[in-house]
């Protein structure tokens, strides 16, 4: 089984969020939700890599402005190539897409925090 790096499990979980719910109250919920089950150096270092690969937005800390990461075309792109969706998917199915690829290409989601919420997110969906 192939594992997902911490970067690449922290993009996919703003993939699910944009699908699920792309709100600014459930960006923060899932980003409070990450912060919390996750060792902060490792969640920053892995916003900081997708920031910097423009696979995020939104992580400037501006007195005007939260900071709320929130994945870019870029990184859906990213994310669609990683699990093979195709992009013509239709945007309502792309989380039984997502539960799909991770089933069938064994791709490893490490961190409890975010398997979890995947998990969840495509229980939500699919009820």
């Amino acid at each position: 089984m192939e594992k997902l790096s911490t970067t690449e499990q922290v993009l996919l979980a703003y993939y699910v969020q944009y699908y699920v719910e792309n709100t600014a109250e459930a960006l923060e919920s899932l980003q409070n939700r990450l912060r919390q089950g996750m060792d902060s150096s490792e969640y920053e270092q892995a916003i900081s890599l997708l920031a910097e690969a423009g696979l995020v937005n939104g992580t400037s800390k501006d007195e005007d402005k939260r900071f709320e990461p929130m994945i870019t075309n870029k990184g859906v792109l990213f994310i669609e190539t990683l699990l093979q969706i195709q992009s013509y998917a239709v945007e309502t199915r792309k989380l039984l897409y997502v539960k799909n690829s991770l089933l069938t290409s064994h791709l490893q989601l490490t961190n409890n925090v975010i398997s979890d919420y995947i998990k969840q997110a495509i229980q939500l969906q699919e009820s």
